[in-house]
This record gives C-alpha cells, sequence and structure tokens, in this order.
C-alpha cells in the first residue's frame, strides 16, 4: 500500500466522521427545539416538520453506522 492510498483511506475516514459529528448536532439542535416549544402556540405543522426532520436524521445516522460496520468485514 502506498503512502498515496493511506492518505486516500485516511481523508475517506476523517470526512465521514465529520459528517456523522454534523448529523449528530443537528439531531441534538432538533432536541432542543423540541424542549423549549410551546405547543400552545406552535402550529401542528411546525411540530410535524420538526419531527419528520428528526426522523430523517436518525435513518441518516443509522445507515451511516451500518455503512462503517459493512466497511470493517
Amino acid at each position: 500500500m502506498s503512502a498515496y492510498e493511506r492518505f486516500e483511506q485516511l481523508v475517506v475516514i476523517a470526512l465521514s466522521l465529520i459528517i456523522a459529528v454534523v448529523i449528530l448536532i443537528a439531531l441534538l439542535a432538533l432536541s432542543r427545539k423540541f424542549v423549549i416549544l410551546d405547543t400552545l402556540t406552535t402550529p401542528t405543522s411546525t411540530i410535524a416538520a420538526l419531527g419528520f426532520a428528526t426522523l430523517v436524521l436518525g435513518v441518516v445516522c443509522w445507515l451511516l453506522g451500518k455503512r462503517d460496520l459493512s466497511a470493517q468485514d
């Protein structure tokens, strides 16, 4: 394995780690939004959109974890 191939692998690992961290931060931000949300004044569509965004980010996080596990095999 050449030095360039090792460097390429390190870049791929670093990018996948950065993507996972960004997705987890987005999930934390949405969770915080749900905690401070006033359900009496917030429209139902906004709550549904936030729930859908949380679901999508959770699925993306799960798929990334599954991809990382299959890459290790």
